[in-house]
């Protein structure tokens, strides 16, 4: 089987819509996770965090 990227198929990049939200007007409610992306932090650290 071939990998996902040998195939040629890019996934079309999208911003998200709407507008931040303070993690207090979450806490303790449940949340629908409708979309997500993972992407490399914007954030410089000196050490990596540890994997423990």
């Amino acid at each position: 089987m071939k990998q996902f990227k040998e195939m040629g198929i890019t996934a079309e990049r999208k911003s998200f819509v709407g507008d931040k939200i303070k993690l207090e007007r979450i806490l303790n409610r449940e949340i629908t996770v409708h979309d997500f992306k993972v992407e490399p932090s914007k954030i410089q650290r000196e050490m990596p965090l540890s994997a423990n």
